[in-house]
Parts: structure tokens; sequence; C-alpha cells
């Protein structure tokens, strides 16, 4: 059995996603990567009532990487 969050999939799938670059990436190689800022989304999902440590918030987090990490 899986259990659904459908209020934190459908905010993660929906939200602006906050990103930043990867330094390491722009001293080595000379070019920014944009990655999630997972700072910034972890006080989004809290100003949406998702709280770190729960499953709703794991949830809602991992669908913000996934929508960024498809974006690169």
């Amino acid at each position: 059995m899986t259990i659904r969050h459908p209020a934190a999939e459908t905010f993660a799938k929906a939200c602006p996603l906050p990103f930043t670059t990867c330094q390491e990436t722009k001293e080595l190689y000379g070019y920014a990567k944009p990655i999630l800022d997972t700072k910034a989304a972890t006080s989004l999902l809290n100003q949406a009532g998702f709280r770190c440590q729960t499953p709703a918030f794991d949830v809602a987090l991992g669908i913000m990487q996934c929508r960024a990490d498809s974006l690169r």
C-alpha cells in the first residue's frame, strides 16, 4: 500500500523552484550549473505548512528535486 500526500504533491508540482548555482562547477569548469536551493525550498515548504521531518515534507522536497533535475 502506498501512502500518498496529495496536498504536498500538488504544491510541489506547481510551486516555483528556487535555484542557486553550483560554485564548485563554476570554479572547475567555468560555467554555473543551476541546482535546487534546498534551504529556500525548505523555507517555501514550511511557509506552505509542510513541516520538516514529516512524510509530506519529504515527498514534496523529493518532487521538487526531481523537477529541478529534469531541467538540467
